[in-house]
């Protein structure tokens, strides 16, 4: 998972360098999905279920805390798991006791709640989510976190053309759910906080 120590050193240079970290869920071997014999099925779950191990590992094992200076993006999968793990890591952390002698893993200070946690590195423009325009679950994303972790994230040239990218760039900037401002936030932006491109 991505909260081990192997990993430390990849997060401890890219702090170092100030570069943005991408992780993308599309490994979808060994996760109960290996016998489905539709590709179409796989893709599915497989990007949202290998996004929220990735991004689990990196919280329960409290990595940007110990690089406070680093940003991750979770992309191609979506806005939706994000919602998921809020709620189903404060649900079983408030029923389970973690105990933690190293000092290595998520401490919550006292009243904290993981999705607290999580928004407060969000806030921090620390965590970045990638997603598409035509997201029903991206409105709902907005009204839970905010709008500074969104990212649209078009996958260009793969799986979309010219013509896709701008249908969803279009449903993006039609919806009557979004401010202005928030629908540029998600178009262009987060992406330039992300990736330091101001």
């Amino acid at each position: 998972h991505l909260g081990s120590k192997e990993f430390w050193p990849v997060y401890q240079e890219a702090e170092r360098l100030g570069c943005a970290l991408a992780i993308h869920g599309g490994a979808h071997d060994g996760m109960g999905l290996d016998d489905l014999n539709h590709f179409a099925a796989i893709h599915a779950l497989g990007h949202p279920f290998g996004v929220m191990i990735s991004f689990t590992g990196i919280i329960a094992n409290a990595i940007l805390d110990k690089f406070p200076g680093l940003r991750i993006g979770f992309l191609e999968a979506g806005a939706a798991w994000l919602l998921f793990c809020l709620e189903r890591l404060d649900s079983s952390y408030g029923a389970f006791f973690q105990k933690n002698p190293r000092g290595e893993l998520l401490n919550l200070a006292q009243g904290e709640r993981v999705s607290d946690h999580i928004k407060r590195h969000i806030e921090a423009g620390r965590i970045y989510v990638g997603i598409e325009g035509d997201e029903p679950e991206l409105v709902r994303g907005v009204q839970v976190v905010g709008i500074k972790p969104w990212i649209y994230s078009s996958d260009f040239p793969h799986e979309v053309t010219n013509e896709t990218c701008k249908e969803e760039i279009q449903e993006l900037r039609e919806s009557d759910e979004l401010l202005a401002a928030q629908k540029e936030a998600i178009l262009s932006q987060n992406a330039e906080k992300f990736y330091r491109l101001q």
